[in-house]
């Protein structure tokens, strides 16, 4: 995968098994989180979650997931999100254990 936003710390842990990473880009056009979230919605159904739970409990899979929140992905959570391809979205931090497991999608 790769990450891109203003700040990235990762403790002891990469961005990727390449670690491919961006934390300067100079993209002629920019656009807001919200008109991105809009331009999303005008092509595919994104679902709400207001916590992991309901990702599990809504049995989400091969969609685009708007987080509203804080997320933090570490040991005690990350079975949530095995054999599942997702699109999270999330308005708020997002925290990813360097401790988890390699992430992998269809």
């Amino acid at each position: 995968g790769l990450v891109s936003a203003p700040a990235l710390a990762f403790g002891s842990g990469s961005a990727s098994s390449r670690n491919w990473r961006n934390t300067s880009s100079s993209n002629s056009i920019q656009i807001s989180a919200s008109d991105f979230i809009s331009y999303l919605r005008s092509r595919t159904l994104i679902k709400t979650a207001q916590n992991l739970e309901e990702i599990s409990q809504n049995n989400l899979n091969r969609q685009a997931v708007l987080f509203s929140g804080n997320l933090t992905i570490n040991d005690s959570n990350k079975a949530i999100f095995a054999n599942r391809s997702l699109v999270i979205l999330i308005d708020g931090n997002l925290n990813i254990s360097h401790y988890v497991c390699t992430l992998t999608a269809e």
